[in-house]
């Protein structure tokens, strides 16, 4: 996870912040019931960090647009930021204090696994 903003922001030149700057700025924030929102809200929390979240989104695509005209920043995957920064749409700078996207899985009720799914559960239990 890393914090993304437009080229103009004033975050946009620094290559590493700490969570602490975060404090005051305006956040575009995911949607209060997903569980990524959550844990990005208890990371702040941790670090007694209080920003201002004038708009939820549930997909990471809105958010990336909103940025484009909010003076604002966000907490987002890098993977999902890799072609905009490429193309100079969004910068992303890394937090120097350490935040993984949680990883959910889904599974249908009274439906049985194969070997092979429950194995892949396996070793992501055992990688966290």
């Amino acid at each position: 996870m890393v914090v993304a903003c437009s080229p103009g922001h004033r975050m946009a030149r620094r290559k590493t912040l700490s969570v602490a700057e975060l404090s005051g700025e305006t956040l575009i924030g995911f949607d209060e019931d997903l569980p990524i929102s959550r844990e990005i809200e208890r990371f702040l929390r941790e670090h007694s960090v209080r920003v201002q979240v004038p708009l939820r989104f549930d997909n990471i695509q809105s958010m990336k647009e909103a940025l484009r005209i909010e003076p604002a920043v966000a907490i987002l995957p890098l993977p999902m930021l890799a072609s905009d920064v490429a193309e100079g749409r969004l910068v992303a700078v890394r937090l120097e204090e350490k935040l993984t996207r949680p990883l959910g899985v889904l599974q249908r009720r009274r439906k049985v696994l194969t070997t092979a799914a429950r194995a892949f559960l396996e070793v992501l239990r055992q990688a966290a």
